[in-house]
């Protein structure tokens, strides 16, 4: 016994007790990495079909259907750049301006899947889906029109999902996807320009290399700008051989972030420039974008169809007067966000109300700080959120583990440990409970929110960063007092 009256600790406890910490935090830092790959792969799953962004629907009064319709999509030019095309814009200025809201996620094929078939992404339930919908869905508007034709630069699959009657380049011409190919050298923009003087009732042309440029080099970059003006070039030529009395569409179905990718919320990738030329109204319309299924409404209507029963789209008129901004962008619930704030603030409290915690705290004050500056704000768009393990997050991360291992090696203490980790561990915990993830436990929708699901996955690998951080420096203080010991008994 001590002097105090508590029975003595022993060596071979205290060992025992070191034991058990240091595989609790093993197996916390796997926790970590088995959490965050599972979340990451449910963004790739098709979840449920949901419900409309609003009750009501729109009355039908079309105007007539067009002689043909032409919609041309240049993938991945973010708003900014395509104001700075001068066919474009001098298409634009002889014709409606737009500025269009194309939901969430930001992502090519479900975008487009709104675009044909009506439905937000949250309605479909085509979220981050990459590969083709096989069979195409019968009700998407180029499989109820006889004769649509598509043609695209490459990535076929998105083209092959919805129906259309004539796609070019077929599926099993694989040669087509090689930046070199000769599909994509010389016959894609003359294929294009075949298809758009046809007397086809609906013709797509899908451009790629925009978005292709966006991934490799950045939405900043000279790449970017070359391939946002060879689209230019191209359009000039598809406009002229345009057919007398068609109604065009120009449009993208994304931007690009600066340094690449797409995915997220952001409003400069969100909202994108549109174009309507034939047969329609004139002028600016760009102050307040309307929403990508209002474009589809439009689209229906000029084609002589009635949209599907659940597409929320309204007409073009009341779609301006009653712009709802954001409003099919899905948001947490009142209860998380409080559920959330309790969380962090508790977290918090934790680790302030401890000298020796507040000691260690710093550690994920920089680990934050450089993850920002070395790979910019945390949104789905951002490629450092989905690689298998997070190295690139873990490495930005790392001035905050060091500081992390050199002061617990200092001073030694699990108990300190355990209360500087409880800020990013309600970190994360918070940021799960805003990204939807406990619902999906007994619920197969994707857990999928705009910021909230890339800072899950970030909070995710920085705090099993951390866990195994720490078990690396207990193992090496270890070992170090071990080696001590062992040199005292020698000598």
């Amino acid at each position: 016994m001590t002097d105090s009256g508590a029975p003595a600790v022993t060596p071979s406890a205290a060992r025992g007790r070191a034991a058990i910490v240091w595989l609790l935090l093993l197996l916390g830092a796997w926790g970590c990495y088995a959490a965050r790959r599972e979340l990451i792969g449910r963004f790739f799953r098709d979840g449920q079909p949901g419900a409309p962004p609003w009750p009501e629907r729109a009355a039908r009064a079309p105007g007539p259907a067009a002689a043909a319709v032409r919609v041309v999509l240049l993938d991945g030019l973010s708003r900014a750049h395509a104001l700075q095309l001068p066919v474009l814009s001098r298409a634009c200025a002889g014709g409606l301006e737009l500025a269009v809201d194309v939901g969430f996620p930001t992502v090519s094929l479900p975008v487009q899947a709104v675009l044909w078939g009506g439905r937000t992404q949250q309605q479909s339930g085509l979220q981050y889906r990459i590969a083709r919908l096989d069979p195409p869905p019968p009700d998407m508007l180029p499989a109820r029109v006889a004769g649509s034709v598509a043609v695209a630069e490459s990535h076929r699959d998105i083209v092959h999902s919805f129906g259309f009657a004539q796609v070019q380049p077929p599926l099993a011409r694989d040669d087509i996807e090689a930046a070199g190919s000769s599909w994509r050298t010389h016959e894609f923009a003359a294929a294009a320009r075949e298809a758009i003087a046809s007397a086809a009732p609906l013709v797509f042309v899908h451009v790629l290399r925009i978005d292709e440029a966006g991934h490799a080099h950045g939405g900043d970059s000279p790449q970017y700008e070359a391939a946002a003006a060879d689209a230019d070039a191209w359009l000039q030529q598809w406009l002229d051989a345009g057919p007398p009395g068609a109604r065009w569409w120009v449009l993208a179905d994304h931007g690009h972030r600066p340094r690449g990718g797409h995915g997220d919320a952001e409003p400069e990738i969100r909202i994108v420039r549109a174009c309507v030329l034939g047969g329609t109204a004139t002028g600016d319309r760009s102050a307040t974008p309307i929403h990508l299924v209002d474009v589809h409404r439009e689209l229906a209507d000029a084609l002589g169809l009635a949209p599907v029963d659940d597409a929320p789209g309204r007409p073009l008129a009341q779609a301006l007067a009653d712009p709802r901004p954001e409003q099919t962008l899905p948001r947490p619930g009142g209860g998380a966000w409080a559920l959330a704030a309790c969380l962090l603030a508790a977290a918090a409290w934790v680790t302030l109300a401890s000298a020796a915690a507040r000691r260690l705290a710093p550690w994920s004050v920089l680990s934050l700080g450089s993850v920002l500056a070395v790979h910019g704000a945390i949104t789905l768009s951002n490629p450092a959120v989905y690689p298998p393990l997070g190295a690139g997050v873990l490495l930005a991360a790392s001035p905050g583990f060091v500081y992390l291992a050199i002061a617990f090696a200092r001073r030694p203490s699990a108990r300190a440990v355990v209360l500087a980790l409880a800020l990013p561990l309600g970190a994360t915990a918070a940021t799960a409970i805003l990204a939807g993830v406990p619902a999906s436990l007994w619920r197969p929708a994707p857990p999928l929110v705009p910021r909230a699901s890339a800072w899950c996955s970030v909070c995710f690998t920085v705090t099993g960063g951390a866990l195994a951080t720490v078990a690396l420096a207990w193992a090496a203080v270890a070992a170090w007092r071990g080696l001590q010991a062992a040199r005292r008994a020698r000598g």
